[in-house]
């Protein structure tokens, strides 16, 4: 019997191509962190891939790849009327030092840089410290797609990968360097 990688599998080592290659071979990109889970209590699989623009940033994206139960078992058994897909989530991280100025500016350059309606959900954190200080939040942002992605967006990555690291570049100007 000839093994047959699933949709997931086949979308994981695109984007592992292009971000290593970005990474390795470019040199535009550095590779902070790599994860891949096998979720046993409910057969899930999520994968992502952490990356900056350099050493020192406070500025990183992580592309985020999740497919469930149902995509991998419509999938293995082949159920007509069916089509295998997965979730992505590009989400990024900063430091900002005046979120009420910065959020929206945060919202526009990613608005622009992806040139299309898309929901961007930023959420701020403090480290909690006696006395209260609100000097410096981190900055959780998560880019919503309004559809799964199958094998047919393959093609597609490498512009994805582009369009992430505009994003890491918008966020580096307006963020700065905290």
């Amino acid at each position: 019997m000839l093994f047959d990688p699933t949709v997931f599998e086949n979308l994981k080592v695109g984007f592992e191509n292009e971000v290593y290659d970005r990474d390795n071979l470019d040199q535009e990109i550095i590779i902070s962190g790599r994860k891949d889970h096998l979720d046993l209590a409910n057969m899930s699989r999520s994968f992502s891939l952490t990356f900056q623009l350099e050493e020192t940033s406070t500025v990183q994206a992580e592309i985020h790849l999740h497919t469930d139960l149902e995509n991998i078992s419509a999938e293995l058994l082949e159920l007509p009327g069916t089509e295998p897909s997965c979730e992505l989530l590009i989400q990024f991280e900063c430091k900002l030092v005046n979120p009420e100025r910065t959020c929206a500016e945060i919202e526009g350059a990613f608005k622009s840089v992806w040139e299309r309606d898309l929901n961007v959900e930023q959420k701020l954190s403090q480290l909690f410290k006696r006395p209260l200080q609100a000097k410096q939040w981190d900055n959780h942002i998560t880019l919503h797609f309004q559809r799964r992605i199958t094998e047919e967006q393959m093609n597609d990555i490498s512009g994805l990968i582009d369009y992430t690291i505009n994003s890491l570049h918008a966020l580096e100007q307006i963020a700065g360097i905290v």
